[in-house]
């Protein structure tokens, strides 16, 4: 049986975004990977969405600020 995908989107450029990492942190700390694979996308405070390296999703989800975003690619999208 194939795993359902299942997109998490989080980050933002609120004050709330170190709070929003935590939260993505524990839903995907919560999930059953063995019936779901996180499809996380990251909003940094700059307001450009990135896709998240799922192979790092468990590191770092208490301090927001040593998550890595994945700036190898260009951002997704970028503020208007």
């Amino acid at each position: 049986m194939s795993k359902l995908r299942v997109g998490i989107i989080f980050g933002g450029r609120s004050a709330d975004n170190d709070l929003s990492l935590h939260s993505a942190g524990n839903r995907v700390a919560a999930m059953a990977r063995s019936r779901f694979g996180p499809l996380l996308i990251a909003t940094d405070k700059a307001g450009h969405v990135h896709p998240y390296d799922t192979s790092s999703c468990s590191l770092n989800w208490d301090q927001p600020a040593l998550l890595p975003l994945n700036r190898s690619n260009r951002a997704l999208a970028g503020p208007s």
